[in-house]
């Protein structure tokens, strides 16, 4: 039951963490475009300067600190089994939302409703989130760690490998 737990937690984490990336990418376009874009609906709400994205940069690398810490350093005191089971959680979600977002920006999936080529609402965040690098590298690092997991749980102390048997 805490394994499923985990698995659900670190699923939610990857959902939130990308959408929240993708609000700041959306906002991150804007301002290096002279837009600014309504943080609930991505409409454009202004026209201005087009500046540098300096804030919504250094708020996602606050953001992707904080999961990383969470995610990966945090669930370090879980067992072995809750710990795979809750970065397995984050990078299944995480590379369902980037291939969801891939498809968005390749298949222009999100249909005649966006300004300036970004869809409204959550097809926004999802398309600038799961485009946005650090959730794909976290989704790679998670694919990492749950290999590394199994064959770990594969091998015995002494480093044969385990009878399937067994």
């Amino acid at each position: 039951m805490r394994a499923l737990l985990a698995a659900m937690v670190g699923a939610a984490t990857a959902v939130l963490y990308t959408l929240l990336m993708g609000i700041l990418g959306v906002q991150a376009a804007g301002i290096e475009d002279g837009a600014r874009f309504s943080i609930l609906t991505n409409e454009v709400v202004a026209i201005t300067d087009p500046g540098y994205p300096w804030l919504p940069w250094l708020a996602g690398a606050v953001l992707s600190l904080a999961v990383f810490a969470v995610v990966f350093l945090w669930s370090s005191r879980l067992g072995h089994v809750q710990r795979a089971r809750g970065i397995g959680g984050f990078t299944v979600a995480a590379i369902g939302l980037i291939v969801w977002a891939m498809l968005l920006s390749n298949l222009g999936m999100y249909g005649p409703d966006s300004t300036l080529g970004v869809p409204f609402g959550v097809l926004g965040w999802i398309k600038f989130g799961g485009s946005s690098t650090a959730p794909q590298f976290f989704a790679a690092l998670g694919l990492c760690s749950v290999a590394l997991a199994i064959y770990r749980r594969s091998t015995s102390a002494e480093g044969v490998p385990r009878d399937p048997g067994d």
